[in-house]
C-alpha cells in the first residue's frame, strides 16, 4: 500500500493538563526530531492502535500521512497512560472521550508534525506549515479586517497562515470544525488570552485555543523511543 522509503518525522505532543481540586495548571508542549520511522517500526504502529484508528491511518494515500495520524494517537495515549481509548464524535466529528471521566482532547498534524492537546476544558489544536501567500486562498479564510491587514504587511504567508491555524483551533475548541464560515471569525478582534502560538518550529506555526483563565503553556522536548511506540 506505501513505499518502502523511510520518513524522517518529527512528532510534537501539545500536551495541556489541567489538575482537578484546584491545584493549578499543567501544561505543556513537548517535541521531537525522531529517528527515521522504518517499515518496522510503522507496522508496530499499525498492531499498537485500536481498530478504528488504524482503519482511520490506513485511508490515508501516502505513508507519512498515515504514520502522522497514528503517532498523534499515540501520543494521546502516552499522556493519558491508556491504551486502546474509545472515541465518540459530536454531529460535526469532533472526538471526546467519556465526558464522565475523561479529559477533553484535540489532535492534529502536518507535513513532518504530529499533535496532541489534552485538558479539562474544551480545547482546540492546529498545526501548520507555513504555506505561500495566495489571494485566492486569502479571500475563502479571511474575513474583510484581516484581508486589509494583509495587504499592508510583507509576510503575507506567515500571517495567512497565523490567521488559518488560530481560527481552526478556535473552531475545534468550539466542535464546529468547517461547519462554520472561517471568514466569520476575525482573529484581530479575538482576545489575545484565548490561544497560543508556537513559532519556534521552523517553517511550522502550532496554534492552541482554550478559555483565556485556562491558558497557559510551557514547551519540552519529548522523545520517541528508538524502534518502539514509546515517548520519553
Amino acid at each position: 500500500m506505501y513505499d518502502n522509503n523511510t520518513r524522517n518525522l518529527t512528532i510534537a505532543a501539545l500536551i495541556v493538563v489541567r489538575h482537578r481540586h484546584g491545584q493549578g495548571a499543567m501544561k505543556g508542549f513537548y517535541f521531537t526530531e525522531t529517528d527515521k520511522i522504518d517499515d518496522a517500526i510503522f507496522n508496530a504502529w499499525l498492531q499498537r492502535v485500536p481498530g478504528f484508528r488504524r482503519r482511520k491511518a490506513l485511508a490515508y494515500r501516502k505513508r507519512e500521512d498515515a504514520a502522522l495520524s497514528l503517532a498523534s494517537y499515540l501520543l494521546l495515549e502516552h499522556v493519558l497512560g491508556k491504551t486502546n481509548l474509545v472515541f465518540h464524535f459530536n454531529p460535526h466529528g469532533k472526538p471526546y472521550l467519556s465526558p464522565e471521566t475523561e479529559p477533553f482532547f484535540s489532535l492534529s498534524h502536518t507535513r513532518g508534525i504530529a499533535a496532541c492537546a489534552v485538558s479539562e476544558t474544551e480545547i482546540g489544536v492546529d498545526v501548520e506549515r507555513i504555506f505561500p501567500y495566495d489571494p485566492e486562498i486569502a479571500a475563502m479564510i479571511c474575513c474583510p479586517a484581516e484581508l486589509r491587514f494583509l495587504d499592508g504587511v510583507t509576510d503575507k504567508s506567515f500571517h495567512l497562515t497565523r490567521f488559518w491555524v488560530l481560527k481552526e483551533s478556535h473552531l475545534k475548541a468550539i466542535g464546529q470544525g468547517l461547519s462554520i464560515d472561517p471568514r466569520t471569525i476575525d482573529i484581530l478582534d479575538e482576545p489575545d488570552e484565548s490561544f497560543q502560538l508556537q513559532t519556534e518550529l521552523p517553517g511550522v506555526l502550532l496554534a492552541v485555543c482554550q478559555r483565556p483563565e485556562v491558558m497557559e503553556t510551557t514547551w519540552t522536548h519529548l522523545r520517541l523511543i528508538p524502534g518502539t511506540c514509546d515517548f520519553l
